[in-house]
């Protein structure tokens, strides 16, 4: 059964290679600039759904599934390289000539620094949600939680195919979205089905790998960041998620640019993308303002 909702709710969006895989591309609205979305760990490009909506009335927006996750193919073990590379795909594919403003969330957001410290020329401004910072390398607290969440999803690959995932989300107690009634009060019903169709199929492929890939990046990350300044626009928005040293984090990180912005939302909810999505267009729309600076 989810191989055939797989198959129908697939048949949105477009496969481009993406090294030894394809990854599945999204596309609506029309730009200068062009808003690349960077999902967090694990999650899938439909769950930024109501966000691509509200941007697309103003800018153009590009949306992907990593490898394994939604409609994307299997590939190799995530790596930064393979990061990079699956985003230069993108940018390639969908935005070869416009300036690009990156919004990532959680790993997303890493993601989107570490391309920016690499291929800076092409950027333009980043909109970053409660991005992994690259000290959780050497934070066994917060670690823990990533390993209490890959373990989850581990658990969940194994149940997804007996429907047990999609009884989750239809009863809304999956853990790792505990702002789901939010989602479901901003999209139509067919999208919201596609949804946790995208979802399920994401948690039994490539989730929980994605999910034990975020300390080894963070770990990466911190050589690759190194003296590290983000000399474009930059909005950083925080969530108390993980505890008082993640908001001061993602203080530290807003620190990082000379036109940085700070916002902290007031809530526990690491999913920022599905319970504030009104903050994050506001953000894009700021960063992507020719008058802003």
């Amino acid at each position: 059964m989810l191989r055939d909702n797989l198959g129908q709710a697939a048949n949105e969006g477009r496969l481009i290679p993406a090294g030894d895989h394809h990854v599945r591309l999204y596309e609506e609205g029309a730009g200068p600039p062009t808003v690349v979305i960077i999902a967090g760990a694990g999650d899938c490009a439909d769950s930024w759904v109501p966000i691509r909506h509200r941007l697309a009335a103003d800018h153009r927006v590009v949306s992907y599934d990593r490898a394994a996750i939604g409609g994307s193919d299997q590939a190799a073990p995530a790596t930064v390289d393979r990061y990079l590379a699956e985003l230069d795909a993108v940018l390639d594919a969908a935005s070869p000539r416009d300036p690009v403003i990156l919004a990532g969330h959680s790993l997303g957001g890493l993601i989107a620094r570490l391309y920016q410290n690499a291929r800076h020329g092409r950027m333009s401004g980043l909109v970053l949600l409660d991005s992994t910072p690259e000290a959780v390398g050497d934070d066994s607290g917060v670690q823990a939680g990533f390993v209490a969440s890959s373990l989850a999803a581990r658990l969940l690959k194994l149940l997804t195919p007996l429907g047990f995932t999609r009884l989750l989300l239809r009863w809304q107690k999956m853990p790792l979205y505990p702002e789901q009634s939010h989602y479901q009060a901003a999209v139509s019903p067919p999208e919201y089905d596609r949804w946790m169709t995208m979802v399920c199929a994401s948690f039994a492929r490539g989730a929980g790998a994605e999910l034990r890939s975020v300390i080894p990046t963070a770990a990466q990350a911190k050589e690759l960041l190194a003296g590290h300044t983000i000399p474009v626009p930059l909005a950083v928005i925080a969530s108390s998620a993980f505890g008082d040293k993640w908001v001061r984090w993602q203080r530290e990180i807003a620190t990082l640019s000379a036109k940085g912005s700070f916002t902290f939302t007031g809530t526990k909810s690491h999913n920022i993308h599905l319970r504030h999505a009104a903050a994050v267009t506001a953000a894009v729309g700021e960063i992507a303002s020719p008058n802003r600076y």
